[in-house]
C-alpha cells in the first residue's frame, strides 16, 4: 500500500509538471519558418524525444544494472572515468575529422554505431558469462564512447548550421520541454517493467526500450537537412549557447555530460598559454568542482542497491522526480540570473548541491531517496545552466573554441579524477561515510568559486 501511494503522489506531481511544461514550451512560435526550417525543427524535436527515451532508461539504469550484476565502486566508477578518458583522446581529433566532412551524414554515421553499442546491451546477458558481466559492459561502454564523441561534436556543429541564431533560444526551450516529459515517463515506464519481470530480463527489455529511443533519435538527427555553410562565425557565443542542452548530472550520465562545439578551421584548439592567466584559476575552480563532483556519483547506485536494498521500482521514481526537480528549477534560471548575477548563481547552486549526496547518506528508505533527488535535481536544473552562462561571461568572444577545448579537458579529467578517489574514499571509509564526505567537499568547490569563479 505504501509503495503504491509513493507512486501516486509522484504522478500527481508529474501532471502539474507536464502542463506546466506544455504551457511553457509548446506556445506559438514568435516568429515565422521557411518550410525547410519547420521541417528541420521538427527532426530536432523527434530527436529530442528519442534521446529522452534512451537517457531514461539506458542511461539512468545502467549502473544500476552494472551494480546488481556484481561490480563494485572501482567498477562502478570506471563507467563514469572510462568514458571520460575516451572524450580526452578523441574530442579535438574529431572536431578536426568532422571539419572536413560534409557534416550532416558523418555526424549521423557516428551516431548510428554508437546506437548499435546500445542494441548489442540488450544482449549482453546471453553473451557474457555471469562473472565476466561487468568487465563486459565497462567495454561496451567504452566502445560506445568512442563513436559518441564525434556526435556530441557533430551534433553541435550541425545545430548551428541548421537552426537560425534568434530561433535557437526557442528551439532549445522547446527541445527541453520534450526531453525532461519523455525522461520522467520513460524512468517511470522503466520502474513498473522492472518490478514485473524477473532479472534480467527486465533490464533487457529497459536496453531495448533505450536502443529504439537512441534509433528513433539519429534517425530523425539524419533527416535533418544542413547545407554546411555556418550561419555564423563559429566560435561565436550564438553557437555555445547550444551546451545549454545538458544531459547529464548526478542522474548518471557521465558519458554524455556537457557538450560544446568545437568545430573549427584552420585554428588550433589546445592553448595551454591561456592558462597562465587569470583564466587558469577560473578553469582550475571548474576542474575541482568536476572533481568533486564526481566522488559522489558512482557511490549513489552503490548505496542504493546494496545499503538501502531499494527495488528498481523506487530506483525509477527516484530517477524520474530528478528529471522534474531539473526541469522545474531550470524556469527559475532567467529570474534569478537577472537578479543576482550569473556568478552568485553558480556560487548558490554550488554550495546548495551538497544536498544531494548528503540527503542520500542519510536516507533509511524511500522517501528521503525521492527526496535527495528532488532536490538535487532541483539544485542541478539551475546549476547546470548556471555553469554555462558563467563560462561564456568569461570566455572572450574573438576566441571561444579554444578557450572551451581547454573547460572540455578539464571537465573530463574532473570526471577521471572523481571516479578515481570514488573507490579508495568508498574503501576507506565506506559508501555512506564516503557521501558525507563528497557533500562537505561540495561546499569547498563553492566557496572556490567564490574566490575563482
Amino acid at each position: 500500500m505504501r509503495s503504491k501511494s509513493h507512486v501516486s503522489v509522484v504522478l500527481g506531481v508529474l501532471i502539474g509538471y507536464v502542463r506546466r511544461l506544455w504551457r511553457a514550451g509548446f506556445a506559438a512560435a514568435p516568429f515565422s519558418v521557411s518550410a525547410a526550417e519547420q521541417a528541420n525543427y521538427a527532426h530536432l524535436y523527434w530527436d529530442s524525444f528519442g534521446f529522452g527515451v534512451l537517457s531514461g532508461s539506458t542511461i539512468s539504469f545502467v549502473a544500476i544494472y552494472a551494480v546488481r550484476v556484481g561490480a563494485g565502486a572501482l567498477q562502478v566508477s570506471l563507467l563514469s572515468s572510462g568514458p571520460a578518458v575516451v572524450n580526452l583522446m578523441f574530442s579535438l581529433p574529431a572536431g578536426r575529422w568532422l571539419g572536413r566532412q560534409q557534416l550532416g551524414p558523418a555526424t549521423f554515421r557516428a551516431g548510428a554505431v554508437a546506437r548499435l553499442g546500445y542494441l548489442v546491451l540488450c544482449a549482453l546477458p546471453w553473451i557474457a558469462r555471469p562473472v565476466l558481466m561487468p568487465m563486459a559492459l565497462l567495454a561496451l561502454l567504452l566502445f560506445v564512447a568512442v563513436p559518441n564523441t564525434f556526435w556530441a561534436v557533430g551534433f553541435n556543429a550541425l545545430f548551428a548550421d541548421t537552426v537560425a541564431p534568434e530561433h535557437r533560444g526557442f528551439v532549445v526551450g522547446r527541445r527541453s520541454v520534450i526531453l525532461g516529459i519523455s525522461q520522467v515517463l520513460v524512468s517511470l515506464l522503466c520502474g513498473a517493467v522492472l518490478s514485473r519481470l524477473v532479472f534480467p530480463l527486465g533490464y533487457q527489455i529497459v536496453f531495448v526500450l533505450g536502443a529504439v529511443g537512441g534509433g528513433l533519435s539519429i534517425y530523425h538527427l539524419g533527416r535533418v537537412q544542413s547545407d554546411d555553410v555556418p550561419r555564423v562565425r563559429v566560435g561565436s557565443a550564438a553557437q555555445l549557447t547550444i551546451g545549454s542542452e545538458v544531459r547529464s548530472g548526478d542522474a548518471f550520465g557521465g558519458g554524455t555530460a556537457l557538450r560544446f562545439l568545437t568545430r573549427a578551421q584552420q585554428t588550433p584548439l589546445l592553448k595551454l598559454a591561456l592558462l597562465r592567466g587569470s583564466f587558469g584559476s577560473f578553469i582550475g575552480a571548474y576542474f575541482l568542482f568536476y572533481t568533486i563532483q564526481f566522488i559522489t556519483v558512482p557511490l549513489i547506485p552503490l548505496y542504493a542497491v546494496q545499503t538501502l536494498r531499494l527495488p528498481d521500482s523506487v530506483v525509477s521514481i527516484g530517477s524520474a522526480l530528478f528529471f522534474i526537480g531539473m526541469g522545474l528549477s531550470a524556469t527559475l534560471l532567467f529570474r534569478l540570473s537577472v537578479r543576482w548575477g550569473h556568478r552568485l548563481v553558480l556560487v548558490g547552486a554550488a554550495l546548495l548541491y551538497l544536498c544531494y549526496p548528503l540527503l542520500n547518506a542519510v536516507a533509511r528508505g524511500p522517501l528521503m531517496y525521492y527526496a535527495a533527488h528532488l532536490v538535487g535535481g532541483g539544485v542541478w536544473g539551475v546549476l547546470n545552466a548556471a555553469l554555462l552562462n558563467r563560462l561564456m561571461e568569461r570566455v572572450p568572444e574573438d576566441d571561444r573554441p579554444g578557450h572551451m577545448a581547454l573547460h572540455n579537458i578539464a571537465l573530463h579529467l574532473g570526471i577521471l579524477c572523481g571516479s578515481s578517489l570514488a573507490p579508495v574514499l568508498a574503501g576507506a571509509m565506506g559508501v555512506r561515510e564516503a557521501l558525507f564526505a563528497g557533500a562537505g567537499l561540495r561546499v569547498v568547490a563553492g566557496i572556490v568559486f567564490w574566490l575563482y569563479g
